[in-house]
């Protein structure tokens, strides 16, 4: 049963991941825009013109989405460390008389829900660096 719970987890993570892969240009600039709402923070419309205007539409969609999938897996590779250590830790709580796998369920749905919160939290806080970074465009660079 414990494995099922992580299992669960896991299958979110990946739904997840799947989703951020397949979004097309305009859908991430959408999700961006959402998210943005969703926190209560103010887009950097202004920002984010400028480095469509440099980069184009589609390269930026696809930083931001190289973004996502590096938070998202690096998010996941820490959960899973701490699930770990949840799992030992619920179990030493049968002497206090509770059920290990209840106080297991229970928290794991915390570290879940905490995963998520931290997702967007950093993607947020990456996007708006990218959006206030200086970008110099070299002339002479030629793509191969």
């Amino acid at each position: 049963e414990y494995d099922d719970v992580i299992n669960k987890q896991r299958i979110a993570v990946y739904r997840k991941r799947d989703n951020l892969l397949e979004k097309s240009t305009s859908d991430w600039l959408e999700y961006i825009s959402t998210l943005f709402s969703k926190a209560k923070r103010k887009l950097p419309e202004k920002e984010l013109q400028e480095k469509e205007r440099l980069l184009g539409k589609e390269r930026i969609a696809t930083l931001f989405k190289e973004i996502a999938l590096r938070i998202l897996d690096n998010l996941w590779m820490n959960h899973l460390e701490k699930m770990e250590f949840l799992r030992d830790s619920t179990s030493l709580r049968a002497y206090g008389g509770k059920d290990p796998l209840v106080e297991y369920k229970k928290e794991s749905y915390f570290l879940y829900k905490n995963l998520e919160a931290r997702f967007e939290s950093l993607f947020l806080a990456n996007i708006e660096n990218i959006l206030k970074a200086q970008i110099k465009i070299d002339k002479n660079y030629q793509e191969y």
